[in-house]
């Protein structure tokens, strides 16, 4: 079982800076939201990765 710590919220997740804060944050255990200005950003390469990285799928989400 994992230990899932706090959520962070990252703003602008389909950017360069984002997408490696999410994955950095997804290691070190904790859940995330990530803000797009459009949903249909969440399939980047941000989103396509760190989904692939981990298995609890859930500990991503985009709002």
């Amino acid at each position: 079982m994992e230990n899932v710590k706090e959520t962070v919220l990252v703003t602008g997740g389909s950017g360069f800076i984002a997408s490696y804060c999410i994955i950095a944050l997804l290691k070190k255990g904790y859940k995330v939201k990530a803000s797009l200005r459009s949903l249909s950003r969440g399939k980047t390469w941000s989103g396509r990765t760190a989904r692939s990285l981990f298995k609890n799928k859930s500990r991503l989400t985009y709002i």
